[in-house]
């Protein structure tokens, strides 16, 4: 199966919101303002929240986002995949059917 047939295209930018401006490696939703911020560089990001503009809550949500908007399509294959199911029971049997 090819990145494309897996949802996958050389445009995504999982870290970033669709209306992002060109550069951005990081969009954040900000709590409660339902504003965005964009992020140019790891090093925008860690000062504002060294500063308190991001707070920690703020953050993990965005990360988490971002994390599930690249494993969607992992997930995806996975779920139509029976010859991956089948593989993953072999390599990972239940508790209690060790012994």
């Amino acid at each position: 199966m090819n990145r494309e047939d897996q949802g996958i295209t050389s445009e995504q930018r999982p870290f970033c919101s669709p209306n992002a401006p060109k550069g951005t490696v990081f969009s954040i939703t900000l709590e409660g303002e339902g504003n965005q911020k964009h992020y140019t560089s790891y090093d925008e990001i860690e000062v504002d929240f060294i500063l308190g503009t991001l707070s920690p809550d703020v953050l993990k949500s965005a990360i988490t986002e971002a994390i599930n908007a690249v494993l969607a399509p992992i997930r995806k294959a996975y779920a139509e995949s029976e010859e991956s199911q089948a593989v993953d029971k072999l390599v990972y049997p239940e508790v209690g059917k060790l012994c």
